[in-house]
């Protein structure tokens, strides 16, 4: 009888092994979609509300900038 792997007696523990195997990694695989999906949309989020904050910089700037204008037209009809 030769040594090694019985075909009839192993495959299907083995076959059960692979798909054990197979079914962790398909678990893994989705969980790392899943996660990757999630981290996509907080980089949207987060840009979103960078985007945001830039605008209101921009508007405060504007805003100041008006104001100093003001400022000095006022100054200058003063004189």
């Amino acid at each position: 009888m030769p040594v090694g792997f019985d075909f009839r007696q192993d495959s299907p523990l083995l076959i059960e092994q692979l798909e054990k195997s197979l079914r962790e990694k398909d678990e893994r695989i989705m969980s790392l979609e899943t996660e990757n999906a999630m981290l996509h949309l907080r980089t949207a989020q987060l840009m979103r509300s960078q985007q945001a904050a830039a605008e209101v910089a921009m508007v405060t700037r504007i805003h100041y900038q008006q104001q100093l204008v003001r400022a000095k037209q006022a100054i200058h009809v003063g004189l």
